[in-house]
């Protein structure tokens, strides 16, 4: 507390309205049980859905090699790191050279494409930010609330230009 008044951070409660928590999953028929995300031509990660802990377990490239992934761990607690939800949310993203991008979140007032994964399934809508001084929202298909699973969660932001697939591993 001290630390931030001396650096002129302003000590008031921040307003979190519009982010929604529920334990219990939307309906859905898209199972999610491996997210793969690519985020250069050299770099992967993986979430690996874990029935028993209802999390995403996740994965990362070993040696460089994106065929050889291992466990992402804690380095103070040595565990696997895992999260309750996984968000992909989509917007403008502006190459300025391969070190240097523009990403636009706070400009996203009218809402853009997001994917939703929780409890092994997938779920497809959109997210927008209302104000600097709140947190993003996320909605359905519907338009309505996408309720988050309580716990962790992790937010890959991707370029409206990014390609997505979807395959079946059966």
């Amino acid at each position: 507390t001290r630390f931030a008044a001396n650096h002129g951070v302003a000590l008031q409660k921040p307003v979190l309205r519009g982010m929604v928590f529920n334990s219990t999953p939307h309906p859905s028929d898209e199972f999610a049980i491996k997210i793969g995300v690519t985020y250069a031509r050299f770099d992967r990660g993986e979430w690996r859905y874990d029935p028993q802990t209802s999390k995403y377990n996740r994965w990362q490239e070993k040696d460089l090699n994106r065929e050889n992934m291992e466990p992402l761990t804690d380095q103070i607690n040595g565990q696997q790191v895992a999260f309750s939800n996984i968000l992909v949310i989509f917007t403008e993203y502006i190459e300025h050279n391969p070190t240097l991008h523009q990403i636009h979140i706070w400009e996203n007032t009218d809402g853009q494409p997001a994917i939703f994964f929780r409890d092994g399934m997938k779920y497809e809508g959109f997210w927008r930010s209302h104000q600097h001084n709140q947190p993003l929202q996320f909605y359905n298909e519907d338009g309505l609330p996408f309720a988050l699973k309580p716990g962790t969660t992790w937010v890959i932001i991707s370029a409206n230009s990014s390609e997505t697939k979807q395959t079946n591993m059966w």
